[in-house]
C-alpha cells in the first residue's frame, strides 16, 4: 500500500497503522519537520518526500499527485489523506 500524506497529523496517524517492511509513504513537502523524517526513515520507514507543495485543497493538485505515484507503481493500492 501506498499512503499519500497531506498532513502533519496524518503523517502521525500512518505511522501508527501502517508496515514499514511493504508500505511507502509520500509527504506532502512542508508538512513534517526534516528532522521528524529523518527520524522515521532511521527506524526503517520508506518515506519519499515531494519536491513541490501539494495545495492540500485543492483536487487538480491531489490528483496530479496521485498520477505520479501511479506512473511510479502502477499496481500498487493508494490511500489518500483527504482534509
Amino acid at each position: 500500500m501506498i499512503y499519500l500524506i497531506l498532513s502533519g497529523e496524518g503523517f502521525s496517524e500512518i505511522l501508527d497503522i501502517a508496515d514499514k517492511a511493504t508500505d511507502k509513504l509520500w509527504l506532502n513537502n512542508g508538512i513534517v519537520a526534516d528532522d521528524a523524517v529523518n527520524a522515521a526513515i532511521e527506524k526503517g520507514w520508506p518515506i519519499k518526500v515531494f519536491a513541490d507543495e501539494i495545495n492540500a485543497k485543492s483536487e487538480q493538485s491531489i490528483v496530479k499527485a496521485l498520477k505520479y505515484i501511479e506512473k511510479k507503481w502502477p499496481n500498487e493500492d493508494i490511500e489518500v489523506e483527504y482534509l
